[in-house]
């Protein structure tokens, strides 16, 4: 009998492979209410109730149900509400249930609502499922239009379709066994990838299942439980004594007794950790690399003509080809695919009656795997598994699992059968943001598969490899082959679109630490940059000669493209940041600037990267000089003359009025071949945030067409960066940026012009009247802007208790005019949930007029329960009208117990020499913002020690010994909590070994962190803690030293070294370890 206790759930929690199905039959025992866990804010599921009645018995003698003095419908009409369709079969059932012909109309009404229930709000449906003790003693005539009772292991999945109009679907589902549902569900298990097997437990009507996000739920009293579903291990899983039929929880696959009801919520959360532990862990090795076999299904539907199907010949190069590509992608790391292409398989049901069913899709992929293996082709007996059919069901291209095998497919594409394993791989979308503004990473939209550079974008193979972060996910691009950034520096980056991995010291891609919370529609998501430089792609100067920005997260839609050249002529194609440009990020301090290209193989562009505030600093200033008249054809060199007061390095962005820029450098050279005129510009940047573009205007040849100038000024003073423009793209673009005086030339003009201003601080508006006649040139034509104020928020006490007694505020600020009130949204984050405090006032929040600031007062919430310091962090979004600075988010802390001494980072304690040890606890500990996943775990109450190594060498670091059996450790370089990187970390399940090893290199200080495994206040992740940290066979050497006439040995210090002969000889020998220093000390012999 295998082990369940919660300790042993851990390694179920990543198994992130091959999709399997589990057997049914749990999906049709043992009926259960929805019981909630007393506080625990769990919410618990139930169970089909159809072979967990006692023996049916004739409906005339079946037993009524007690009559609680609650008058009786007399009429079958049905409810016009919902909460009446409720309310009305709730009552039915309270008084008695003697009419059956009112009940089955009630139950009819109240299925709809229910139907309408389960896809709007899956846990209030679940809530109103009928208790079980009600259930079991009613006749199939009502129950039959009953929700169906789910529970059991199953398959937790999300199938991820390219539509034919070039959507994007993505559907969750559920199954067990041969039963499928599409599954609404919430809390913990949104956006959870493919898993399998997985507790299933909630209420299904017509293939929708509402699903529990807890992996147990109580057995009700009354509740009737088969015994063959209860489990032969009796004893509690968290105490390990002689569980009580009294307290029942299922878990999936059978059904536990716990010792006691104060177990139920330490249960659920040991169980909670195969849910929670594995997310967001890079696809494992052997699921990812090496040879892979593939059966490729070819079926038809019974009334269909086999001449419909595609051949195996063209099958099978679908699927060669897409070999060839995942070799490539992966460096080699998935060789080959081996192939089998089945006869036509005929499903059992027509194409009509496919269609006509909720998930006839996921029933025709259990058809086609059945028939498959009825005729000899079992998909078990390969790692993927594809079914190629014509028509039915999904209007889709292609569709498959993400992070499992199984993929849909109605195209011989080899670029979409590349798209679609990629998901069985484990990636989303490769998708972009598209900015309404002209800032990169402003306010805007997600455009799902927006990455068109990418096949998980645009489903086509070949040059459009998948991206440097997605390569890491698949540990195809190691962690050592990456830069990951946290400090500012240079830092060479490599082509990632290689066919063979370089070496360690040729990094292939770039990440930055700092990490970014950006609001996503509703969703705040946790984002990090990434950088890469593609060399295959020739024929875009901009990738040529520029690295792609992305950022990226866990949620499923996070990987998104960002054209750093919003609003351009030529969209996401000039998306990179050419050499010589720099992008800043502002609210995070980042600035990103390529500075020179190696032309290789391999390609490889140096990368400036400065992060942090600068205040204070100065932009540079300068002059241009060049031709104003060139002939066609002919050469025009420009000079740009700049200097920076900071003394800071400069770079050159140039751009020729042709939608072709130029070198990072001072001097540049330009033909052009077409008559016209032509703004050359040169934006000189510090690479710290302080740039001054600096442009004329050339005539080449003889133009036949107009320019309009002017300026844009706030005031009397003009205003830079500021994009004049037609309002057209493509060949039809006309436009140009003002230049440090405010100034600006569009060319190329004639006949009716609307000309228009976009900004990223400024409000422009026109100061003419739209649209324009340009019959000649135009000057003067100006615009006049107004600053947004810039808005700030800070915390002005920190910290609150509960209750009105002592409270915590923040000060948001803006800058420039009060003349206005300003509305600020905000969002609220952290390990303080919603209830444990109240915000006066609540978002939005307004500035008044008249004022510069307000404040927001947190009062926590009073209760009775002791609870860790928990963090309120409020976070500014971005919105119209003002603009964020580096400090948008603040936090207050709310104290209830005071944690441990080291629960802050700042906080950490050093520990000193060769073999330390300590003990502590993190027993109502925190994290703090920017703070990492230690060990890829989930765990939110970390304590930090520091230990600067004495030698260089293996080194292991143990938490055996401590107490809580859920942990997680962490060990790290850097010197802020936002800025660590990784050298070791894991999770720990009950491990008997719970330790991690790393090579320590001597004088380098390390950063440890010991947390739960998952945020819980159980004490399965929080505890007493025992840490020590060991070097196997550190390096030494052993040092002879004389002892002056009539001294003696006395002491040696540090306590590492050893005496190997202490004693009062002439010599002694010291032992010491490799760049230690040893002193001894040595006293006359009259005083020892």
């Amino acid at each position: 009998m295998s082990d369940h206790r919660p300790l042993a759930l851990v390694a179920c929690a990543v198994l992130f492979g091959v999709l399997t199905s589990c057997g049914g039959k749990d999906a049709r025992q043992a009926a259960v209410s929805p019981t909630p866990l007393p506080t625990a804010g769990v919410a618990l599921a139930e169970d089909k109730a159809s072979d967990a009645k006692p023996q049916e018995q004739p409906a005339s003698s079946r037993p009524l149900l007690t009559n609680r003095g609650i008058p009786q419908p007399t009429t079958d009409e049905a409810p016009s509400s919902k909460t009446e369709a409720f309310a009305a079969f709730d009552q039915w059932i309270a008084s008695g249930g003697r009419d059956l012909a009112v009940g089955q109309s009630l139950a009819k009404a109240r299925r709809a609502a229910l139907q309408e229930m389960i896809r709007n709000d899956p846990k209030a449906a679940i809530a109103r499922a009928v208790p079980m003790r009600f259930r079991q003693n009613l006749p199939p005539v009502v129950t039959d239009h009953l929700e169906q009772r789910v529970d059991g292991m199953g398959t937790l999945g999300v199938a991820v379709a390219l539509m034919e109009d070039g959507s994007s679907r993505n559907t969750p589902t559920a199954s067990l066994g041969d039963t499928h549902f599409i599954n609404y569900t919430y809390g913990n298990r949104l956006g959870k990838l493919t898993r399998t097997p997985i507790p299933v437990h909630g209420i299904a009507l017509d293939g929708e299942l509402a699903m529990s996000d807890s992996p147990v739920r109580v057995i009700e009293p009354g509740e009737i439980v088969p015994p063959e579903r209860i489990s032969a291990d009796q004893s509690c899983p968290v105490s390990q004594k002689a569980g009580s039929p009294a307290f029942a929880i299922d878990v999936g696959s059978e059904v536990k007794y716990l010792c006691s009801g104060g177990h139920l919520i330490a249960a659920a959360e040991g169980y909670a950790a195969a849910d929670s532990v594995a997310d967001g862990l890079i696809a494992q090795s052997s699921w990812t690399e090496g040879p892979k076999t593939l059966l490729y299904i070819r079926a038809r539907f019974s009334d269909q003509s086999e001449a419909s199907i595609p051949s195996e010949t063209t099958c099978a190069k679908t699927i060669s080809d897409m070999s060839i590509f995942f070799n490539t992608v992966s460096y080699g790391k998935q060789p080959s695919i081996t192939t089998t292409v089945t006869p036509i398989i005929v499903l059992p049901k027509t194409e009509a009656e496919y269609k006509a069913m909720t998930s006839g899709d996921m029933q025709l992929m259990t058809d086609a795997r059945a028939a498959s293996k009825t005729a000899g082709y079992d998909t078990a007996s390969y790692q993927w598994y594809g079914v190629r059919y014509v028509g039915g069901p999904g209007s889709f291209s292609g569709q498959a699992w993400v992070g499992s095998a199984g993929v849909w497919m109605k195209t011989d594409s080899a670029g979409v059968a590349a798209h679609e394993w990629g998901h069985n791989l484990g990636l989303w979308h490769a998708n972009s943001w598209n900015p309404t503004t002209l800032d990169p990473i402003g306010a805007g939209g997600h455009q799902e598969y927006g990455n068109s550079y990418d096949t998980m974008g645009s489903a086509n193979g070949g040059n459009y490899h998948f991206n440097a972060g997605s390569r890491n996910k698949l540990d195809w691009l190691p962690n050592d082959h990456v830069h990951t950034v946290s400090a500012s520096g240079t830092y060479k980056v490599y082509a990632v679109d290689t066919t063979a991995l370089l070496s360690t010291s040729e990094k292939q891609g770039l990440r930055i630490l700092p990490t970014k919370n950006k609001l996503f529609g509703t969703t705040n998501e946790t984002v990090q940059y990434w950088l890469e430089h593609r060399a295959l792609w020739s024929g875009n100067a901009w990738m040529n000669q520029g690295v792609m920005l992305r950022w990226s997260g866990n949620a499923s839609g996070s990987d998104r493209l960002i054209d750093t050249t919003p609003q351009s002529a030529d969209g996401k194609t000039d998306a990179a940041i050419v050499i010589g440009r720099t992008f800043s990020d502002r609210q995070l301090g980042i600035h990103v600037t390529p500075v020179t290209k190696t032309a290789g193989p391999p390609a490889a562009i140096d990368v400036v990267i400065n992060i942090g505030a600068f205040s204070g600093n100065q932009s540079p200033t300068g002059t241009l000089s060049g031709p104003s008249t060139v002939a066609l054809n002919t050469d025009a060199v420009f000079t740009v003359t700049a200097s920076d007061a900071d003394g800071d390095t400069l770079a050159y962005a140039w751009n020729f009025g042709d939608r072709t820029f130029g070198a990072n450098s001072v001097t540049v050279t330009k033909k052009w071949s077409v008559a016209g005129d032509y703004v050359v510009s040169c934006t000189v940047s510090d690479m710290k945030g302080g740039t001054q573009l600096k442009s004329l205007v050339v005539k080449v040849g003889t133009p036949t067409n107009f320019t309009v100038s002017g300026k844009v000024l706030d005031g009397a003073a003009g205003v830079p960066g500021i994009l004049v423009w037609n309002g057209q793209g493509g060949n039809n673009f006309r436009g140009s940026y003002t230049d440090a005086g405010g100034n600006y030339t569009v060319t190329q003009l004639t006949g009716s012009v609307t000309l228009q201003a976009s900004a990223v601080r400024h409000a422009v508006t026109a100061a003419f009247t739209n649209p324009l006649s340009v019959t000649a040139s135009l000057t003067g034509i100006n615009f006049s802007a107004v600053a947004f104020p810039t808005v700030t928020v800070a915390t002005i006490d920190g910290t609150a208790g509960e209750g009105a007694g002592n409270t915590g505020t923040y000060r948001i600020s803006r800058t420039g005019s009060t003349t206005a009130a300003l509305s600020l949204p905000f969002t609220m984050s952290g390990t303080a949930a919603a209830s444990d405090f109240t915000l006066s006032p609540a978002s939005p929040v307004s500035i008044p007029a008249g004022s510069s600031s307000v404040d927001i007062v947190l009062t926590g919430t009073t209760d009775a329960s002791p609870e860790p310091k928990e963090r309120a962090t409020l976070t500014l979004t971005e919105g119209s009208g003002y603009e964020l600075g580096l400090a948008n988010a603040a936090s207050v802390y709310i104290l209830d117990q005071s944690g441990p001494i080291n629960d802050d980072f700042a906080n950490r304690i050093t520990l000193s020499g060769t073999s330390p040890t300590a003990t502590g606890s993190n027993v109502y500990a925190t994290n703090e913002i920017g703070e990492p996943r230690h060990g890829n775990g989930n765990g939110t109450q970390s304590s930090w020690w520091s230990w600067t190594a004495p030698y260089s060498g293996s080194t292991t670091v143990s938490m055996v010994g401590s107490s809580f059996i859920y942990s997680a450790i962490g060990v790290y370089t850097g010197n802020s909590v936002s800025g660590l990187t990784e050298i070791a970390g894991s999770t720990f399940s009950a491990a008997p070994n719970r330790t991690v090893n790393f090579n320590a290199v001597s004088g380098t200080a390390y950063q440890i962190a010991v947390d739960g495994a998952y945020s819980s206040t159980s004490s399965f992740y929080q505890g007493s803690i025992v840490l020590s940290i060991n070097g196997a066979n550190p390096p030494s050497r052993d040092i002879v030293m004389a002892l002056p006439t009539g001294f003696v040995f006395h002491a040696v210090s540090p306590a590492d070294a050893v005496v190997s002969a202490p004693g009062s000889g002439p010599t002694q020998t010291i032992t010491v370890l490799q760049n230690q220093t040893a002193v001894i000390e040595a006293i006359p012999a009259s005083r020892d």
